[in-house]
């Protein structure tokens, strides 16, 4: 139920995909191949030492005298220099890759990266999990997505959030394309 960070990688990884082909249709030059290589090892630092919601208001809470989301980062550096030095030792020199990215593409991952969360976020409500904390994490994240989309001008992105939160307040379950087409699916979720 809960993704991997292989998982999680490989979603942001599809939708980087997705969004280097809608702001290029834009007429937003970006690099798709850098894009989706750096999706690929975003969180590879998360596989040494865990996926720590350190950006979270409600964890940060926990840590009123320490910039926790601060620490992180440096133990995020410390164990990607840590793997550098393993596979550098095996005589590969640049893995994870070290990968530059323009605003535009950087921003092609957080927004990849939080509609990857976002829909995690959905398939908890529709595995059955309907706590006030789901509707607070979700409603955090979703006001995220929208803020990047609004203070860098990417108007063309305006229906994702509403898509996604009309995906989120349903009480259908989302029909799986990968399955049987979606009227003779036959799975239906108790509520």
């Amino acid at each position: 139920m809960v993704d991997s960070i292989v998982e999680h990688s490989f979603k942001v990884a599809v939708l980087s995909y997705l969004l280097a082909d809608i702001f290029t249709h834009n007429g937003i030059k970006v690099r798709k191949e850098k894009i989706v290589t750096k999706a690929v090892f975003h969180d590879f630092a998360e596989s040494v030492i865990g996926d720590i919601p350190s950006g979270s208001p409600s964890w940060k809470s926990y840590f009123n005298s320490i910039d926790i989301r601060q620490v992180f980062k440096n133990a995020q550096t410390e164990a990607e220099n840590t793997i550098r030095r393993y596979f550098k030792n095996l005589g590969i020199q640049k893995f994870p890759p070290d990968i530059k990215l323009s605003e535009h593409e950087q921003h092609i991952l957080e927004i990849a990266d939080i509609w990857a969360l976002l829909l995690e976020i959905v398939l908890f409500k529709f595995h059955g999990i309907r706590y006030e904390w789901l509707h607070y994490v979700w409603s955090n994240t979703l006001k995220r997505l929208k803020d990047i989309i609004k203070e860098n001008g990417y108007t063309f992105l305006n229906k994702l959030p509403n898509t996604l939160d009309n995906l989120f307040n349903s009480e259908e379950w989302p029909t799986n394309p990968y399955l049987t087409r979606p009227q003779y699916q036959t799975y239906k979720p108790k509520k």
